[in-house]
């Protein structure tokens, strides 16, 4: 539905600068804006035009504070932590989980391909979006990062010592990553603590440390209902509680229309 935020919130979220973005029936994209404009006025007076099918929305400070964003280094935080603080206080913007061995080139053995994935964000010098689909695929440790066809190539390979001495070789366009810490520290409370953990660090460690599989979560809510666009009726600690652990409601949140077409 594209007069619903949707998936496109999530994208918008993880890219750096993004605080609007447009959604159209005639295409399956989320076109990514930057807004040379904060929105704490009325944005109800923004000059407008009409472009049937598309609907655009913009980044507000709606709903409760989901995560305390200046304790701690941010290198520990697991992922949800980091893309809400990067998406609403612009901390802990970086990706310290994966480091790169430069631009323009990949290790002489690549290590073993295990699959591929494409990106959003169009800087192939940073992890971005392809640390995501690393995280998600079991086994995955590093990848290569190419611009000229927008995909994160998965691989998974052994770095004796310190990999910064890699031996690499050139490669236009390419930018090779390795993953330096785990997204999740899933060894802590493994049992009961699962129970409370969020849905995407529930499927990474259950997928990569086979942790966490079978814990039945503690349900507060009921997220079913009204899921789409009754959940802006939603009381704040409902709405915290089911983007955390159910990833349902979470764009409503965040995000507000302009009208649709």
């Amino acid at each position: 539905d594209y007069t619903l935020p949707g998936d496109c919130a999530l994208l918008c979220d993880r890219q750096f600068g993004c605080n609007a973005f447009t959604k159209c029936t005639w295409k399956s994209q989320c076109f990514l804006h930057k807004m040379n404009r904060t929105f704490e006025e009325n944005p109800e007076v923004a000059p407008m035009r009409d472009i049937k099918g598309c609907t655009v929305f913009y980044k507000t400070s709606v709903g409760p504070k989901l995560y305390d964003c200046q304790t701690n280094d941010s290198a520990t935080w697991p992922l949800d932590k980091k893309t809400w603080c990067c998406a609403n206080e612009n901390i802990g913007c970086g990706d310290p989980r994966y480091k790169s061995l430069g631009m323009d080139r990949v290790p002489r053995d690549e290590g073993m391909g295990i699959g591929d994935g494409t990106y959003q964000d169009g800087e192939y010098s940073v992890a971005g979006d392809c640390a995501q689909v690393c995280d998600d695929q079991p086994g995955c440790n590093a990848f290569a990062k190419c611009k000229w066809d927008n995909k994160c190539w998965l691989k998974k390979r052994s770095f004796d010592g310190d990999p910064a001495k890699t031996v690499m070789k050139p490669n236009d366009g390419c930018t090779f990553f390795y993953k330096v810490v785990d997204a999740f520290d899933c060894q802590v409370g493994s049992t009961s603590v699962g129970a409370t953990w969020s849905l995407e660090k529930r499927r990474w460690c259950c997928s990569n440390k086979q942790l966490g599989c079978g814990v039945a979560i503690n349900e507060l809510f009921d997220c079913q209902a009204d899921a789409g666009s009754g959940s802006f009726s939603w009381s704040p600690e409902k709405k915290s509680w089911c983007c955390s652990m159910k990833q349902l409601g979470c764009e409503v949140l965040r995000y507000r229309s302009f009208n649709s077409d």
